[in-house]
């Protein structure tokens, strides 16, 4: 899938996007012409459904970026945005919509020490409970919070994080979290310059935090994943480049390495241990939980340059959204699309070459603890603004497929697309369903067949010479995928 999505007439600012249970997207940002905030939900091939807006003349206010955005459980919509105006200069507004795009509510959220936007752009996180409550994330440069409200929007509690050591700057702002099974979160971020992670339970108490003072002089951790062993992946930024560590259940570091690239903003979780991280000037890199690069690509191209961040590994895709730009016109396109891992769209990406330096240093250093949580007044009023119609417009970039081809109404997966000759290749397709798999070379010969069955199967490479092939499935005498193989 690969989709420019605009306004009619106009384009989006600070743009944000996610992916949803139907396959479908729902995106949001800034108009840049006018400073109304749009909102448009997707279909799975990136047909807008509906198409929302919030003039800024609502009460003197205007939705100035965009923090956070997702589905909850039961299929509802939430967003959570930073406010200016009327007195509530940063404030932040939390909304949810049905899946209709209808208020369901909108709350105003005020701390009362929290300052300042966001730290970092798609920091924020809003997150449901096993009960339904929503925990959420306030990435403020100095008293970031974390707060709990109930699924109808109203205040549970909210904890402000300090650090006991960072009395000069006292800046410790929040980049990620995650859910833990006992209803409690974990949280990553920087101490001033050095990155600490933090775990808390359900009622906001610190279970146990660890600044990590020996990797660096300056370092953020931007994104992590929690593993099914328990251990920490997490990814960002030392001394500007990028940077990964992984850190044991005790919190301990097991390793971290540094990477040719600039500093990690994202990391999303494709399955079989496979990650995709991206950077803030657009490069994309595909590791495994041990940190080694599968591959990388640069979003440069003679033609464009891309801004796109990575949200979402579900079903073994790569799904990015961002913005393009025409290196000669300048002209700025919102885009979004959905990939397998080794085939970014080639009319935006470019292979990277990337390379990692270890740090056996650090390892075994378990940090030292330093972060608190301390209660912060938390003030939840409800608003009533007015979402108004919009259209918007969809078209194809880079000539993609508009759909991607599924087998009983599941997607098919074929990975990798870049493997030496005699490796395996794996096929995800609908349960039971026999497949015919045909190899066809650069030339369009075809090379052979085979019959495989779902709902994984493996495909043998050996004896193919170097080359790049297609791959084409196809299920009763009808086409339902096909991959571009790269054999080395």
């Amino acid at each position: 899938m690969d989709r420019v999505v605009e306004p009619a007439g106009s384009g989006l600012n600070h743009m944000l996007a996610c992916h949803l249970s139907d396959g479908g997207y729902l995106m949001c940002g800034t108009d840049l012409n006018n400073g109304n905030f749009k909102l448009v939900r997707l279909s799975a091939n990136g047909t807008p459904l509906w198409g929302k807006q919030m003039p800024t003349s609502v009460l003197g206010q205007g939705i100035y970026s965009i923090s956070t955005m997702g589905q909850l459980a039961n299929g509802d919509l939430y967003f959570m945005a930073n406010v200016y105006g009327m007195g509530m200069w940063a404030a932040r507004v939390l909304a949810r919509l049905d899946a209709d795009g209808n208020i369901v509510w909108l709350r105003g959220l005020d701390f009362g020490s929290v300052v300042g936007d966001d730290y970092w752009l798609r920091s924020a996180r809003v997150m449901e409970t096993a009960t339904g409550e929503l925990m959420v994330n306030v990435p403020a440069t100095q008293n970031p919070v974390i707060a709990k409200l109930t699924a109808a929007g109203d205040a549970i509690w909210a904890k402000s994080v300090t650090s006991t050591e960072d009395t000069v700057y006292n800046k410790h702002p929040t980049f990620d979290m995650v859910p833990t099974d006992d209803g409690g979160v974990i949280v990553c971020g920087k101490a001033r310059d050095w990155p600490y992670v933090m775990r808390m339970d359900g009622n906001g108490a610190v279970i146990s935090s660890r600044t990590y003072y020996a990797v660096t002089d300056y370092t953020h951790l931007r994104a992590m994943e929690l593993l099914s062993n328990g251990d920490l992946l997490l990814a960002g930024m030392n001394d500007g480049a990028g940077m990964m560590m992984r850190l044991a259940s005790d919190g301990s570091i097991q390793w971290q390495k540094q990477f040719n690239t600039t500093g990690f903003t994202g990391m999303e979780a494709l399955g079989n241990d496979s990650f995709m991280l991206s950077t803030e000037y657009g490069d994309i890199v595909r590791v495994d939980a041990d940190g080694n690069v599968a591959n990388a690509f640069n979003g440069y191209t003679d033609n464009t340059q891309a801004w796109l961040y990575c949200f979402s590994g579900a079903d073994g895709y790569v799904h990015m959204a961002g913005s393009v730009y025409d290196n000669i016109t300048w002209d700025q396109k919102n885009y979004i699309t959905r990939v397998v891992p080794d085939a970014p769209p080639e009319c935006v990406f470019v292979g990277l070459a990337v390379t990692t330096t270890d740090e056996p240093a650090v390892v075994g250093n378990t940090g030292v603890i330093t972060m608190v949580a301390s209660d912060e007044p938390m003030t939840v009023a409800p608003l009533y603004w007015q979402f108004d119609p919009t259209f918007w417009n969809s078209e194809v970039l880079c000539g993609f497929p508009e759909s991607v081809g599924t087998v009983d109404g599941l997607p098919v997966v074929v990975t990798p697309t870049l493997l030496l000759s005699g490796e395996p290749l794996q096929v995800q397709c609908g349960e039971a369903t026999m497949l015919m798999a045909d190899w066809y070379a650069a030339n369009g010969a075809w090379v052979n067949g085979i019959g495989i069955a779902g709902p994984n199967a493996v495909l043998s490479t050996t004896g193919f010479a170097a080359g790049l092939y297609t791959l084409r499935l196809s299920a009763g005498g009808t086409v339902v995928h096909s991959a571009r193989v790269a054999v080395q």
